[in-house]
């Protein structure tokens, strides 16, 4: 995917796990928006719910039929989101422009929508809301104040309707919009392939990236999956369905906020990502059931 590579890395941070791969590079630039949707900070009131999260009446009760779990062993809940209204909850955050990173696309509030029990990320060609270089319109969202870690485990339940020419992205970003670092834990590049990325900064190399690929094999982005990411002091670890197949050693400890993103990218990019073809249709969604996320230690009482 990235041809400059630098020296290989320590023994510690190389890794091949299944259909996984991971090498480093030093020319990465970020994914996210440079322009923001002007919404409010407002504090994200935990959903409440008639149903006991993580019991079958509420995977039934669920699209994607999967409840959300409950907090893993030394972690608490301090999020539990679904989208069952048809207005985005508080706390979360449109975009409005164009990515830093690449001309192809153009995000706004337009194109994310909630009902149906889902939040929906919408790419299609849309004149009245594009930017300056491509009729392609995006959708994408970011949480804050509630959410901001510096280590936790971040959950997202989530489908695309098509993984051909238009990229999803889960990643988490710094809350100081200070990058590097970022963690990307859902990258597609417009296949059906999911990769990660760890990007930070060093003395020697101020965007260096720690790289893994999940090989379409393993993986149908258009079918319900929960993807996952756990940042620990020491590691970070990318998970797919509650199971590990990534771990990358950490280099950076800051406060990060959770982003979810489709994004359509200029065809010929130098990243080598996939832009619309033929066979892109004309409208791609990226479907989110639920999200949930655990921060590292218990609750304290007051």
């Amino acid at each position: 995917m990235f041809t400059q590579v630098v020296s290989a890395l320590p023994a510690a941070e190389r890794f091949a796990v299944g259909h996984v791969t991971i090498a480093a590079i030093t020319t990465m630039k970020p994914l996210r928006r440079v322009v923001f949707w002007p919404v409010a900070a407002s504090a994200l009131v935990l959903v409440a719910s008639t149903l006991m999260v993580g019991s079958p009446a509420d995977a039934a009760a669920r699209p994607s039929g999967k409840a959300m779990p409950n907090a893993p062993v030394g972690y608490h809940r301090v999020l539990a989101q679904d989208f069952k209204g048809t207005t985005l909850p508080s706390g979360w955050h449109p975009y409005y422009g164009q990515a830093g990173s690449d001309t192809g696309g153009w995000w706004s509030p337009t194109h994310v929508t909630v009902g149906g029990g889902v939040l929906t990320l919408r790419t299609y060609k849309d004149p009245a809301h594009a930017g300056p270089d491509n009729a392609w319109v995006e959708g994408g969202i970011d949480l804050w104040p509630s959410g901001v870690l510096t280590d936790g485990e971040y959950l997202v339940r989530s489908r695309v309707s098509s993984a051909t020419g238009v990229t999803e992205v889960m990643l988490l970003w710094p809350n100081s919009d200070s990058w590097p670092p970022e963690i990307d834990f859902n990258e597609s590049n417009g296949t059906n392939e999911s990769t990660a990325h760890l990007i930070y900064g060093s003395a020697s190399h101020p965007q260096t990236t720690q790289s893994g690929t999940l090989t379409p094999a393993a993986v149908n982005l258009t079918q319900w999956h929960t993807w996952g990411v756990i940042v620990s002091p020491t590691t970070i670890t990318y998970t797919l369905d509650r199971r590990t197949w990534a771990t990358m050693v950490n280099h950076e400890q800051v406060p990060m906020h959770l982003a979810l993103q489709q994004q359509v990218w200029a065809c010929g990019n130098s990243s080598g990502r996939t832009c619309p073809s033929a066979a892109t249709p004309a409208e791609v969604d990226m479907q989110i059931d639920w999200v949930e996320v655990f921060a590292l230690g218990h609750r304290q009482r007051r």
